[in-house]
């Protein structure tokens, strides 16, 4: 695993201390990530995946597990489900697809400064609080 890669994942420990990571592709997993009201769960298992070019590649989407609708049985936007990638955490199950990306990448020049993988957790976070 690339150093920088490394470090963002310490970082990413920071705010989800019990994450789960799988080298193969750099998945990073938070188990019953709370989701805001608006959704047809109170939590679901959440992955995002830390690029390897890091900083040069920004990261792209996040992944829910067994699917997830508007508490109003809509389908939100740029949602795919199933998904078309296997995640290693459970490649039997299926997970959803946000299509997602930050607005604003701008990494310094070293992990922590700058925007980061948990830049990004953070912006997944107002994504799901979007409820659209």
């Amino acid at each position: 695993m690339a150093d920088w890669v490394a470090e963002e994942l310490e970082l990413l420990r920071s705010i989800w201390p019990d994450l789960e990571f799988a080298s193969d592709g750099n998945w990073v997993v938070r188990k019953n990530y709370p989701l805001p009201d608006g959704w047809n769960k109170g939590s679901v298992d959440l992955a995002i995946r830390i690029p390897a070019n890091l900083p040069g590649e920004q990261p792209y989407a996040f992944w829910v597990r067994g699917g997830l609708l508007l508490s109003n049985g809509a389908v939100p936007g740029s949602y795919a489900f199933p998904a078309a990638e296997s995640l290693p955490f459970t490649p039997i199950e299926s997970w959803g697809k946000f299509s997602w990306a930050p607005e604003t990448w701008s990494p310094g020049s070293k992990p922590g400064e700058g925007t980061g993988m948990t830049h990004f957790a953070f912006s997944v976070r107002r994504r799901l609080e979007e409820k659209s």
